[in-house]
C-alpha cells in the first residue's frame, strides 16, 4: 500500500486509495469535501477524481507492498482476479455465428450446424474443466477440435486440458508433452508455462532426476515469485539432494524455505501437510512421495498438493 502527504492539511501517511485529486492537487477525504466547493462556485467535476493505488487490487483489495499490480482495463489486478477477469469467453467470432443462427432461423441453423456442435462441445469443456472433470473436458475439446480442425484455440485448450488429466491420472511426463504441445500454440500462456512445470518436476521426482528436480522447482519460483506455495514446492527437491548427497547446504536450504513460507503471502491451512513430509524425510533420511507420506498421515483424501 502507498501512502502520500495531504496537500493541505499535511496529514502524513495518508493511504492513496483514501485521497482524491481536487484542481491537481492531492488532498485527503476530508480536505476533499472542503475543496469542491470554491468562492466563485463548485469545481467543475472533471477536476475532481479518487486517486487510485496500483499496488491495491481493484477487485479484493490485496495488498502488494509497494509492487504494482498489472493492469487490465484501467483497473490494477492481482494475478488471481486477473486470471478470473480473463476467463475463458467463446470466441467473437463463434458469438457473432450463434447470433447469425438465432436471426436466420432454421436455415442458419442448417448452414451452421457444424460450428453450433463445435460450440456445444467447447461449452461444455469449459464447464466441465472448470468442475475439475478433466478427462470430460479433454474429450469435449477434442471433439470441437476434430469438427473445426482449423481452430487453434480448440487445439490449445484440447492440449491444455488434456495435460491436466494425465496429472490427475499420476502421468506427469505425459502431461509435460501436452502442456509443450499447449505452449507451443500460445507461446505467452503464463498458466500453462506454470503447469509445464509442475508437469516436469513431478517427472523429475518420479525418475528420481534430483538435480532437475531442483532445477524446475526454482524455475517455479521464479515463473511465479516467492509464495508460500512455491517455497515449500522447492523445499522438498532441497530435501531430496541433502539425502542423495549428504550435503548439509541442501538441508539447511530446506529448512530455509520451509521457515520463509510460514509468513509467505498465498499460505494454506493445509501447509503443514508439505512442511511436515520435507520435515520427515530430512528426519529419517529418505525420500517418500508426498502421496505416501499423506497414507502414513491418513490425509489420503486432502486436495492440497505440492503445487498442483
Amino acid at each position: 500500500m502507498r501512502r502520500i502527504t495531504c496537500a493541505k492539511c499535511g496529514a502524513l501517511s495518508v493511504p492513496i486509495a483514501e485521497c482524491y485529486s481536487v484542481q491537481g492537487q492531492s488532498v485527503c477525504r476530508s480536505c476533499a469535501g472542503q475543496s469542491i466547493s470554491t468562492e466563485s462556485g463548485p469545481v467543475p467535476t472533471e477536476d475532481v477524481h479518487q486517486l487510485t493505488d496500483p499496488t491495491i487490487c481493484a477487485d479484493c483489495r490485496k495488498d502488494n507492498g509497494d509492487a504494482p499490480f498489472r493492469r487490465l482495463f484501467g483497473r490494477h489486478l492481482c494475478p488471481g482476479c486477473l486470471r478470473h477477469r480473463r476467463g475463458i469467453q467463446f470466441p467473437v467470432w463463434a458469438r457473432l455465428a450463434f447470433l447469425g443462427c438465432i436471426i436466420l432461423g432454421g436455415w442458419g441453423f442448417a448452414h451452421s450446424a457444424r460450428v453450433a456442435r463445435a460450440i456445444r462441445y467447447y461449452s461444455t469443456g469449459v464447464a466441465a474443466f472448470r468442475s475439475d472433470n478433466y478427462s470430460a473436458a479433454a474429450t469435449n475439446l477434442e471433439g470441437a477440435r476434430k469438427l473445426m480442425p482449423d481452430e487453434k484455440v480448440f487445439e490449445d485448450l484440447e492440449a491444455f486440458y488434456k495435460g491436466h488429466a494425465c496429472l490427475e491420472d499420476g502421468h506427469p511426463k505425459e502431461a509435460a508433452h501436452w502442456f509443450q504441445a499447449s505452449l507451443r500454440l500460445d507461446p505467452e500462456s503464463e498458466p500453462t508455462k506454470t503447469w509445464l512445470l509442475v508437469a516436469e518436476r513431478r517427472a523429475a521426482f518420479d525418475a528420481e532426476l534430483w538435480d532437475a528436480y531442483l532445477q524446475k522447482s526454482n524455475a517455479l519460483l521464479e515463473l511465479k515469485g516467492k509464495s508460500a506455495q512455491t517455497l515449500l514446492a522447492l523445499a522438498p527437491a532441497w530435501a531430496c539432494k541433502f539425502i542423495s548427497t549428504g550435503n548439509g547446504e541442501y538441508r539447511r536450504q530446506a529448512l530455509a524455505c520451509l521457515q520463509e513460507a510460514r509468513t509467505a503471502q498465498g499460505g494454506d491451512p493445509d501447509d503443514w501437510i508439505i512442511e511436515a513430509w520435507v520435515n520427515q524425510m530430512l528426519e529419517k533420511h529418505t525420500i517418500i512421495s508426498l502421496i505416501q507420506f499423506r497414507f502414513s498421515v491418513g490425509r489420503v483424501d486432502d486436495e492440497h498438493g505440492d503445487f498442483g
